[in-house]
Parts: structure tokens; C-alpha cells; sequence
């Protein structure tokens, strides 16, 4: 696995994220599969692939962090 660039999404995308999630009390929340795709290419989603793609609140932004795989294969 390869550890992707965090990076800064939309309070939308965070507010998205944590109302699927059940327990609202965690601290980072699955990110909704129609946020993934809009900002990830299908060669990361089905190529590499995307795994735990999470968002969090940090210092009043909201960060994305993810990993992929190591290859195409």
C-alpha cells in the first residue's frame, strides 16, 4: 500500500461523510462513494485502487487522507 498526499475537500464532502456513518462520535469518517469519484480518477478507484479513504476535521479544514495500491496489477 501506498500512502496518498493528503489534501483539503468541502465542508459538504465532510458533512456527506459523517451522515452515512452510524457512530457520529468517531473522529474520521468514510468518505461517500459519490465524492470519491468525483474527485478521484478511475485509474486510482480500478486500477490501483483506493483504500481507506477517510476525512477529518483538522485546525477548521477538512482533510482527506488514502492509500493505494502499489500497482496496477
Amino acid at each position: 500500500m501506498t500512502q496518498g498526499k493528503p489534501f483539503e475537500v468541502s465542508k459538504d464532502v465532510f458533512d456527506r461523510a459523517k451522515a452515512q456513518c452510524k457512530d457520529k462520535d468517531r473522529k474520521s469518517y468514510y468518505m461517500a462513494t459519490a465524492d470519491k469519484e468525483r474527485l478521484f480518477s478511475e485509474s486510482i478507484r480500478w486500477g490501483y485502487g483506493l483504500y481507506s479513504c477517510m476525512v477529518h476535521e483538522e485546525d477548521g479544514k477538512y482533510i482527506c487522507t488514502y492509500e493505494t495500491g502499489d500497482s496496477c496489477d
